[in-house]
């Protein structure tokens, strides 16, 4: 059986690239400018359904250019399922904020789950919790920069009573980052 691979689509010539070859499947991939890596494309995707993989395009050694992975985020070990990773970039840094959950669909109303970010760095463990409590489900986080910093929002739920139950919506809710006020450009 295979697996699912991240490919680029080349729009100028139809054509498709594989970005990845390890027997693993991945989902949820992104691809953005990360001024970490002077703003060059890298992205991230879901490996496994335990953790986001950094990849950026390096020299493979043998003359030509390779996606390598340069950053594997690992969950705690009490929620370390991830879904719906989303990356923005701020005050110059890129973050990707997802959902943690003990669920491996990500699916499972009756599973609580949190909502966190993390940054890019290779080397540097900047995994945030931004929300807690076992006691709701948090679904499809969406960040949205204000001046006072960027918050995440999300749909939250209570739990469903059982398989064959249905959640209750509470609606949408957002949390701050804490990732402070937009930084003003030295003049």
């Amino acid at each position: 059986p295979s697996t699912r691979q991240v490919f680029l689509y080349h729009a100028s010539t139809g054509e498709f690239e594989q970005l990845t070859f390890d027997d693993v499947n991945k989902f949820w991939a992104f691809m953005w400018q990360a001024p970490e890596f002077d703003n060059e494309q890298v992205f991230v995707v879901m490996v496994g359904g335990n953790r986001l993989c950094i990849y950026r395009k390096l020299d493979d050694g043998q003359g030509g250019m390779a996606w390598t992975n340069v950053k594997t985020i690992k969950m705690p070990d009490d929620t370390h399922y991830v879904t719906s990773p989303e990356p923005f970039v701020y005050n110059n840094q890129s973050w990707i904020s997802f959902t943690l959950s003990a669920d491996p669909t990500g699916r499972d109303f009756t599973k609580p789950s949190l909502i966190a970010i993390s940054g890019v760095v290779p080397g540097v463990n900047s995994l945030r919790l931004l929300t807690s409590g076992t006691d709701r489900v948090r679904r499809d986080p969406e960040y949205f920069i204000t001046a006072n910093g960027p918050y995440i929002y999300y749909n939250r739920y209570l739990p469903a009573s059982g398989p064959g139950g249905h959640p209750i919506s509470e609606g949408v809710f957002r949390v701050d980052t804490q990732l402070g006020a937009v930084m003003k450009s030295a003049r």
